[in-house]
């Protein structure tokens, strides 16, 4: 899924090469550095439990001089809000060296949640919200798809009037 931000879109294969390297593992969080720009991929929890490995990633990912940081939030299960002032707080020091923390793929709720504080207007922090996926059916069947679109076409009994 590509990060959009100001009209530059990054997409994943930038992001990434095969060989992500591993910052994180354990059975709360896991954190991969990306290849090709500077950046983190996050899946699992950011909480109190987790919030010193994270935080210690971070600040791994920021010691360079690249003006973008990309954080990948679309594998976060649960982000706490030490987690949101920890990201926060980067894009602030970030923001005065002319840098910035651009996350990528955040949660609707987290997006409203930045927002309600005040802390989408930071200096240094881009926010680029997950696309939102369509709820599955009543039938359990992924969202966005139509019935006519898994049945079979509908054909007309032989000999039936044809109306136009």
């Amino acid at each position: 899924m590509p990060c959009v931000r100001d009209e530059k879109t990054v997409e994943a294969s930038e992001l990434n090469g095969p060989e992500e390297r591993v910052l994180i593992g354990t059975s709360l969080l896991k954190v991969t550095a990306f290849n090709r720009v500077s950046g983190l991929r996050f899946h699992g929890d950011v909480d109190i439990c987790t919030i010193d490995h994270v935080s210690a990633a971070v600040a791994e990912a920021v010691s360079g001089d690249e003006r973008e940081v990309y954080l990948d939030l679309a594998g976060l299960d649960f982000c706490g809000i030490e987690g949101l002032r920890l990201f926060v707080d980067t894009a602030q020091r970030l923001g005065r060296q002319g840098r910035g923390l651009v996350l990528c793929s955040v949660a609707p709720h987290l997006v409203r949640l930045l927002q309600l504080i005040g802390w989408d207007r930071v200096p240094g922090l881009f926010v680029v919200p997950r696309r939102p996926a369509a709820p599955p059916t009543r039938d359990g069947r992924p969202g966005g798809v139509r019935p006519q679109d898994v049945r079979p076409p509908r054909r007309r009994p032989e000999g039936a009037l044809r109306f136009r």
